[in-house]
């Protein structure tokens, strides 16, 4: 399920009142370094990365990117980096949890220390990320294992129409496989207009 990008930008969305969000496809050697800087902060203890070298993070990276059905892309916000997408095929991390359909496409998501707030911001990297997956008509559900202890994911899991399947057991952390069909993401979506 790896994207045919056709330009350097693959995603671009403005949201009104905030500003404009753009993703491009990982380029190691731009992006690294800054990927090196967030996954060594406290707030990103759920990325496992914590104590890594610039040198680790480049070598999980290029082996990800090597992986079939994996692609990462980095977000901005208004020209800065703001957030990283990765997204993956569930079938071969999550089968032998639920049956998986070809058009499901799992993600990790990990938005950048804020140098200031600014109201719903998250949401709005999230929003931007979910209708960037569904911009591809392949996909019809987004699936998730968040840190079964990743309270501030689980909000906006459940805001953006996450519904919870099971309490999973990977090697490396107990999570919640959830799921959010087109239709759902969509739906909840309205119920924040209303």
């Amino acid at each position: 399920m790896r994207p045919v990008f056709q330009s350097k930008t693959c995603f671009s969305k403005n949201i009104e009142g905030l500003g404009n969000f753009e993703l491009f496809p990982l380029d190691l050697d731009e992006h690294v370094p800054v990927i090196h800087n967030w996954v060594n902060q406290e707030y990103a203890e759920y990325w496992q990365m914590l104590d890594t070298t610039t040198e680790q993070v480049y070598e999980a990276y290029e082996y990800l990117l090597a992986q079939k059905d994996y692609y990462i892309c980095m977000g901005y916000f208004e020209g800065e980096p703001c957030f990283l997408l990765e997204c993956y095929h569930p079938k071969h991390v999550l089968s032998k949890f639920y049956n998986v359909e070809d058009s499901d496409c799992g993600m990790h998501i990990l938005v950048a220390p804020p140098d200031k707030k600014i109201k719903s911001f998250t949401w709005s990297v999230f929003q931007t990320i979910m209708e960037f997956l569904f911009s591809d008509h392949r996909i019809e559900r987004v699936v998730v294992e968040p840190d079964v202890r990743n309270e501030k994911v689980h909000k906006l899991n459940r805001k953006a129409g996450f519904t919870r399947y099971k309490k999973i057991q990977l090697l490396e952390k107990e999570a919640y496989l959830e799921f959010c069909t087109r239709e759902q993401f969509k739906n909840a979506l309205q119920n924040q207009i209303v």
